[in-house]
């Protein structure tokens, strides 16, 4: 049996999912920045989320989401990045969410 946090989630569906704040006027994070998240990667150290292949569908897991916000905190706190701050209320918010993923 899956656990939840281990169940495979569609890139294309993570924007829907309101994990990922975006800037106030533009709304939630583009489907395309996930994929270039995943790809590229963000700052200087090319921090990437991880993937899994499931068919013919690239998708994330709760667990890998969870692992690629916290290297980007970490890279923000040793200087070493330049992952733009989460507001208190929305890095609250989703930790929340998070934690009740139990990851």
């Amino acid at each position: 049996m899956i656990r939840r946090k281990d169940k495979p989630i569609p890139l294309a569906t993570i924007p829907r999912l309101g994990l990922t704040p975006g800037r106030a006027e533009c709304g939630t994070v583009h489907t395309s920045t996930i994929y270039r998240w995943t790809s590229v990667g963000l700052g200087p150290q090319k921090i990437r989320l991880g993937t899994i292949q499931c068919g013919n569908t690239k998708c994330t897991t709760l667990r890998l989401l969870r692992k690629f916000f916290r290297q980007l905190a970490a890279a923000k706190a040793n200087g070493r990045g330049y992952a733009a701050p989460l507001r208190n209320h929305l890095r609250r918010r989703l930790e929340a969410e998070l934690d009740r993923e139990r990851l």
